[in-house]
């Protein structure tokens, strides 16, 4: 172990996981956005002390990396490309 960092990696991975368990994107942009935000909520709800510890803390695994490609990909799902995908106030066709 390399630290308090390794060691907190663990259940923050595990919370992350357990949120995202039986995540698939919506139909809609905005649901499959908010969608992983309701899932991480409850999750850390369930469990705060171990939240408070990881909420700020990114792991860079594979259920942070599932959450953020559903964030990235919901404007490519909903029909805008390239700098419209990433502009706020863009309205999907």
């Amino acid at each position: 172990m390399r630290g308090k960092d390794e060691i907190l990696l663990g259940p923050a991975e595990r919370l992350r996981a357990e949120a995202l368990d039986g995540f698939a994107p919506a139909v809609a942009r905005r649901e499959t956005l908010a969608s992983p935000a309701r899932r991480v909520r409850t999750a850390w709800l369930a469990r705060p002390r171990i939240a408070l510890l990881v909420a700020s803390r990114g792991s860079r695994r594979s259920a942070e990396l599932r959450g953020a490609d559903a964030a990235i990909g919901a404007p490519r799902q909903a029909g805008l490309g390239g700098r419209d995908a990433a502009r706020p106030n863009t309205q999907a066709p």
